[in-house]
């Protein structure tokens, strides 16, 4: 069973990843072009808007508790762990971009040559492509709890 307060929820975390994913493609197109600086404001923006996902999921699942994955139906339930699994690589390699940028010089405000810079942008580049595949998942996560919430 859904209910309504889960759906409300997940439509407003659905809006916020969107918004991640949304400066993070901005800010991934702004280091292509070499401005580091709004490169990294806008990442920055991306990430708090992660964290505050996180942070938003703990108190949801201490109020409304977790979803009871054993009314819905095997392929939604296998689309959800599909989701999971992106949203943890999504996680893994921000988190490993974001150290790794740490340790770079922004104030030259260009590319830096050498190792860490590509794998710096391995990870950011890996960490994008993964949130865009959480909120193309997470749009049909939503789908199915909307489904199973008019069934």
């Amino acid at each position: 069973m859904v209910t309504a307060a889960s759906l409300v929820y997940w439509s407003f975390t659905w809006l916020v990843v969107f918004g991640a994913v949304a400066f993070g493609l901005r800010g991934g197109g702004l280091a292509r072009r070499g401005d580091l600086v709004e490169h990294a404001r806008a990442i920055r923006i991306s990430l708090r808007l992660i964290g505050f996902f996180l942070v938003t999921y703990v108190l949801k699942a201490l109020v409304l508790g977790r979803e009871s994955l054993d009314t819905w139906p095997r392929s939604a339930v296998v689309t959800l762990r599909v989701h999971e699994s992106i949203v943890l690589v999504m996680l893994l390699a921000g988190i490993a971009a974001w150290g790794l940028a740490r340790r770079l010089d922004p104030g030259k405000g260009r590319w830096q040559p050498g190792r860490r810079a590509a794998l710096h942008r391995l990870c950011g580049r890996t960490a994008l492509a993964a949130a865009v595949g959480t909120l193309l998942s997470a749009s049909l996560v939503l789908l199915a709890m909307f489904r199973l919430a008019r069934s």
